[in-house]
């Protein structure tokens, strides 16, 4: 297993930005109705998040880093690092 080592740095925020619209799993029409039913059952999960067409996880990505840089107070300039994760 590798390890790797960044001295002197920290995290000083974290940001999430996740999109407006909010779709029912139970209206995929490309699941039958048992297998959605048992989705539901199994995971918990009744809803998720969509974009709209032409929207990718680099636009949400950026519309977080922008919140978070300006709630820091910081100047863009300055910054050396911003790490981007993904549940996509």
């Amino acid at each position: 297993m590798a390890y790797l080592s960044f001295p002197s740095v920290k995290i000083v925020g974290v940001s999430a930005c996740v999109p407006k619209q909010v779709e029912s799993n139970w209206v995929s029409s490309l699941i039958p109705e048992d297998e959605r039913e048992k989705l539901i059952a199994t995971t918990g999960i009744a809803e998720k998040r969509v974009v709209p067409d032409g929207v990718c996880s680099s636009d949400l990505c950026f519309e977080s880093a922008e919140k978070l840089i300006e709630e820091l107070g910081w100047n863009k300039s300055e910054i050396e690092a911003l790490i981007f994760v993904s549940q996509t």
